[in-house]
């Protein structure tokens, strides 16, 4: 069973939002970021901020533009993504792991439609 594709867009545009305020919380806010499970990255140092949620925001704007995408190339984002989701979950943060698990799942459906 497959997404719909709107269904696919909001997801990423999602998990690409709310990284992208957790990143900028820090500027905006004195006060902890409102989702808990985000509340580590907004209050990581910035450069480790940064790198999370430049890597979420990239795959998803990569994610987000079809015409970028080939079955191989969404094969080997889907493999680069669950590493980035085991990675996640046992060193980065849950949240960021369950972005690129998300973002593979997303990929690997793509990859096997074409």
């Amino acid at each position: 069973m497959t997404m719909s594709r709107t269904i696919e867009i909001t997801l990423i545009a999602a998990w690409a939002i709310t990284f992208a305020f957790a990143g900028v919380w820090v500027y905006v806010s004195g006060h902890p970021f409102p989702l808990p499970g985000l509340q580590k990255l907004a209050e990581a140092d910035s450069m480790g901020r940064m790198l999370q949620v430049a890597a979420v925001v990239l795959a998803a704007i990569w994610l987000a533009v079809r015409s970028w995408h080939t079955r191989a190339r969404l094969l080997v984002f889907s493999g680069m993504a669950v590493a980035l989701f085991l990675m996640g979950f046992l060193l980065i943060g849950v949240p960021f792991g369950l972005a690129f698990g998300c973002f593979a799942g997303i990929a690997r459906g793509r990859a096997y439609k074409t």
